[in-house]
């Protein structure tokens, strides 16, 4: 009877101090992480940069009151705000653009489009 005990005792001091380099999974080694971007892309295509778009919208200003179908006073205001949206949109682009900040250069291109176009009063 002492002997199978002394045996089990034996097995069980030898698995207790086996080196854990002696398992059956070798060690692995994780690349490192890319860098995570916080702004996640929405499903949309991209369009025409907002910068590009405020000067295609000031040459139509050019040309409207080159027409005549827009007043100096209206054209230099509608200039105004296109260098304003696009020194904007420089300064958001500097560290990406989130969601929120191109819905907003989105929504001021849509507006000063829609005052460009709108017939003379």
């Amino acid at each position: 009877m002492r002997r199978p005990l002394c045996f089990a005792l034996i097995l069980s001091a030898l698995a207790a101090s086996a080196p854990a380099g002696a398992q059956i999974v070798g060690h692995r080694h994780y690349d490192p992480a890319p860098p995570q971007r916080p702004f996640i892309a929405d499903s949309r295509l991209l369009g025409p940069s907002a910068a590009r778009e405020a000067r295609h919208l000031r040459e139509e200003v050019d040309q409207a009151q080159g027409s005549g179908a827009m007043s100096r006073g209206a054209a230099r205001a509608l200039r105004r705000e296109a260098r304003r949206i696009a020194r904007l949109h420089r300064r958001y682009a500097r560290d990406g653009l989130s969601q929120s900040e191109a819905a907003e250069l989105e929504a001021r291109i849509h507006a000063l489009r829609s005052e460009v176009s709108r017939p003379a009063r």
